[in-house]
């Protein structure tokens, strides 16, 4: 912790079983042509925040955790849907998702999101339920859920609403240089988006680092329909060493 900032306090450890094997280099953006994306924003206490997020992060004030859901028809991947959940967080200035879990119902689909855009992705049972008056993400496995949240009484939006910014996320990854953050950078082209209330039915602690996410504090939720961009890996961050001290380098 410095004078002007707050810094995460946690070992990165904790997070290492979860790291992807960051093992294909992407050259090439892949493009998606129609996904769904449901997002649900809530407030947890910055202490928290603080005791998941190693050094080289700074938390949101007020903390943040952010649930995302990716429903994908077809793609040239196959048809998945993936959840993936994370604290809110600046690596200098720029606000990024560490993604603390993720998870996919097609295990091809994840291999390849994981190995060459580094996401921490496990095979579960992944279903989004759309209703006219909620949109509701479940996570379950073997048989136990895990997650469980909806965005609730969407409104159209339209206008300069009509577009949507996700912080980029920064995954965990294991490579020849050791453990790494890599920069998610993906590009939308929306078609539709709602905006709603975000509950949250039940979030497994252990997929936030032991923090109780609850929505008692809800900020936002997001519904939207577009096409979707993944853009090759650029850059890559420290862990222990925050942006400003030189920690996020950019790949050649």
């Amino acid at each position: 912790m410095t004078a002007h900032h707050l810094d995460g306090q946690r070992d990165i450890a904790w997070l290492e079983p979860r790291a992807a094997d960051l093992t294909r280099r992407v050259t090439e953006d892949l493009i998606i042509p129609e996904v769904d994306i449901c997002c649900g924003l809530v407030e947890i206490p910055v202490e928290d925040a603080l005791r998941v997020l190693p050094p080289a992060l700074h938390p949101a004030i007020p903390g943040l955790v952010g649930l995302y859901t990716y429903s994908a028809p077809e793609s040239p991947i196959g048809a998945f849907n993936m959840v993936f959940v994370g604290v809110l967080a600046r690596s200098g200035v720029k606000p990024r998702l560490m993604v603390t879990a993720g998870f996919i119902d097609n295990a091809e689909a994840g291999r390849l999101l994981s190995s060459g855009w580094g996401f921490p992705l496990e095979v579960a049972d992944v279903r989004l339920a759309v209703n006219y008056d909620r949109v509701r993400t479940t996570v379950a496995r073997d048989g136990r859920l895990l997650l469980s949240f909806e965005v609730q009484h969407p409104v159209a939006m339209t206008g300069a609403g009509s577009t949507l910014r996700y912080p980029q996320p920064f995954n965990l990854t294991r490579s020849e240089g050791g453990l790494k953050f890599v920069q998610f950078d993906a590009s939308y082209g929306f078609e539709r988006v709602a905006r709603g209330h975000p509950r949250i039915t039940y979030c497994d602690p252990d997929l936030v680092g032991g923090v109780e996410v609850s929505d008692d504090f809800p900020v936002t939720g997001t519904l939207a329909k577009a096409k979707m961009t993944l853009h090759p890996i650029r850059y890559v961050a420290e862990t222990a060493t925050r942006a400003e001290d030189g920690g996020v380098s950019q790949l050649s």
